[in-house]
């Protein structure tokens, strides 16, 4: 059963309900203290969309009824995903600043909701981190450290601390650029592994101007965008990162 929260709107003397769908976003784990956290901006971008959100921490032992409740899905930002994922003959420390970014733990939940999330085809974005959760989720690969294969010409934000602003450049016509209404952009990044081999079920439909992957699409999925920049970051001064947000939840209530 699907659970849908309600909102009530009194507009010329008449209530109305509105659907309000929860938004399921998966939370950080604690890293130098015992507390499992989530940025504001994915919180308030979700309820000014419209949304509910729903956050729930990592280590689940059984993700599917979580997965089963929510009307739509974002896959947050945050540490490394672990290497042994998608390489065969890599440690965490390799891949990794500073190694305690990569939390397994994190990796086997957010892995397992995205499965479910795909088999029942509910709305996805997924950021930064989520994105390439979503890559390594489909068979792709990961770059692990930017500055190794594209130099430091464009700043990612790397090492991955503060954010840092620069362009990106969307595939003319993609669903992208119609959802954003525009093929070039400012972005606020914070990263330094981005996708490398792209999974043979999505594709490429943004680079920033050093030719890193910043965008990917699928075609034969209802509603799903990846971008390796922070919307949220911006979304509240921003419409164009809002959009994104407003057009996931409005995709969540449409599944009803």
């Amino acid at each position: 059963m699907i659970l849908t929260g309600t909102a009530n709107v009194t507009s010329n003397g008449f209530e109305h309900t509105m659907k309000r769908p929860f938004i399921g976003i998966p939370m950080y784990p604690p890293v130098t203290d015992e507390n499992y956290t989530l940025p504001r901006g994915y919180i308030t971008a979700v309820r000014g969309a419209g949304g509910t959100p729903l956050p729930f921490p990592p280590g689940e032992q059984d993700a599917v009824p979580w997965s089963e409740t929510i009307d739509g899905l974002i896959l947050a930002g945050g540490g490394d995903i672990d290497p042994r994922n998608y390489l065969d003959d890599s440690e965490p420390t390799n891949a990794s600043m500073p190694p305690e970014r990569v939390n397994p733990e994190r990796d086997r939940t957010e892995l397992e909701v995205l499965r479910c999330a795909m088999e029942r085809k509910i709305p996805i974005l997924a950021i930064c981190r989520g994105c390439q959760v979503l890559n390594v989720h489909l068979g792709g690969s990961l770059l692990l450290h930017i500055p190794d294969q594209f130099g430091e010409g464009v700043s990612h934000g790397t090492p991955a601390k503060e954010f840092a602003k620069h362009t990106v450049e969307l595939v003319s016509e993609s669903a992208l650029a119609n959802k954003f209404g525009t093929t070039t952009m400012e972005v606020f990044s914070s990263h330094h592994q981005a996708v490398d081999r792209v999974a043979t079920s999505l594709k490429v439909v943004g680079r920033a101007p050093d030719g890193c992957i910043e965008a990917l699409d699928m075609d034969d999925y209802p509603w799903l965008v990846a971008v390796q920049w922070h919307p949220e970051e911006t979304a509240d001064s921003d419409p164009l990162q809002q959009r994104l947000f407003d057009q996931l939840v409005q995709a969540a209530r449409e599944i009803h």
